[in-house]
């Protein structure tokens, strides 16, 4: 089950007096106690509410009750999926509020957040089906919401960013949906990419379509991020799949703390 993080006792900082699930606890209980603890608003248990939602968000919109069941009774692995949550007793009651509680604490400015929700955490695979609406939230914010992300540093949205721009695995990222094509910004992302990871293997210039003028452009909004929110550059964490922070294997990292942070 998920691990829970050293720092995770904030939310209790803000008026919980309940210490958060223990790492074995069932899914629904960390999913329970995260809700409980973003009522009050604060933007890391919202965040960690929607990541824990997340979880099990996909099984409970695209399987029958006995199938989940079935699927950790026998410890069934599915391809790239890897290991099965337990998400037992979870209802979509409980998880139908993670994409509001996201969009809301990336609004309010949780790096994290906004990452996330440029990524499409706030989604189970069909609830753009369902609930159209929130198709429409997320190519009104998640441009604007990855920006900010991306101008405090963080390197993983360089990664969303650069993939959106190039059309890299265009129909599995939905913000490849929110943006509109610019080859001078997609130049600059590219060689940013091989600032941040040395075995980038950049584009010729001749295959970015720009003029001499457009390169021109685009080293100059390349200099102005190495001046400003790349001056301490990071490795991204994922890589170029960026899309493996939802695995469920990997729910011991913390994808709502702050990368950024000093």
């Amino acid at each position: 089950m998920p691990t829970t993080p050293a720092h995770s006792g904030r939310a209790m900082l803000s008026g919980s007096m309940r210490a958060p699930p223990a790492a074995n606890a069932p899914q629904l209980e960390h999913i329970r106690y995260w809700r409980a603890e973003a009522s009050s608003g604060d933007p890391y248990a919202r965040c960690r509410y929607a990541r824990e939602a997340q979880h099990c968000a996909a099984l409970i919109m695209n399987t029958a009750d006995w199938m989940r069941e079935r699927f950790v009774a026998k410890m069934v692995t599915r391809g790239d999926f890897g290991e099965i949550p337990d998400c037992r007793g979870v209802t979509p009651q409980d998880i139908l509020p993670q994409f509001d509680q996201l969009l809301q604490s990336a609004s309010g400015g949780h790096t994290p957040s906004q990452l996330l929700f440029a990524a499409g955490g706030g989604f189970a695979l069909a609830e753009g089906v369902r609930f159209p609406e929130r198709l429409h939230q997320f190519r009104d914010h998640a441009a604007t919401l990855a920006w900010r992300a991306f101008d405090r540093g963080d390197p993983d949205a360089v990664v969303l960013l650069w993939r959106a721009y190039q059309g890299v695995d265009r129909d599995v990222l939905f913000l490849a949906g929110a943006i509109d094509p610019n080859p001078v910004t997609a130049r600059a992302l590219d060689l940013l990419m091989h600032e941040l990871n040395s075995d980038h293997v950049v584009a010729d210039a001749a295959d970015s379509g720009l003029d001499k003028a457009g390169l021109r452009q685009a080293q100059d909004l390349l200099r102005d991020w190495r001046e400003h929110a790349f001056a301490h550059p990071r490795t991204p964490r994922y890589g170029l799949r960026i899309e493996t922070m939802f695995d469920w294997e990997k729910r011991a990292v913390d994808l709502c703390a702050d990368v950024t942070a000093p």
